[in-house]
């Protein structure tokens, strides 16, 4: 697919990885306004995001990020209490609907998210699936 851009990106799935190919290096500062022009869903946008910044290397002061997981039947209490263990883990949730659970991340590098949903969440044997949301901006009602 061409961006307004002009940087020309194709994504390929084979329904548990995304691949992500990119004409040329992309400067974060045009990130967020490529998103937005692409006519892809909410779920592939957020693994561009995080692809392309782990594959630039960027780190950020704080990297927060959202996490929909699906478990096995009947496991949500358990996976909720050793998922919270996990000390990234700020917030979690187990809620109805087509996830199971809701996690929210915080780390000091984007790097250490991958890390994180890859060695730590993933790992889990009653988490069947899991969606990374990568947190561009956030704002907290006090």
């Amino acid at each position: 697919m061409l961006t307004p851009h002009g940087l020309k990106i194709a994504l390929g799935t084979d329904g548990y990885s995304t691949i992500i190919m990119a004409e040329e290096y992309i400067q974060a500062s045009i990130i967020a306004g490529v998103f937005e022009s692409l006519l892809i869903s909410p779920v592939k946008k957020s693994l561009l995001f995080l692809f392309i910044y782990i594959i630039m290397g960027s780190e950020m002061a704080k990297s927060s990020a959202i996490i929909l997981l699906q478990t096995e039947i009947g496991t949500e209490a358990k996976v909720l209490d050793e998922l919270f263990k996990i000390p990234e883990v700020k917030e979690a949730y187990v809620v109805y609907g087509t996830y199971d659970i809701v996690l929210k991340i915080e780390t000091d590098a984007l790097e250490k998210v991958r890390e994180i949903v890859t060695n730590k969440i993933r790992r889990f044997p009653d988490i069947r699936t899991t969606v990374t949301m990568i947190v561009v901006e956030e704002r907290i009602r006090q």
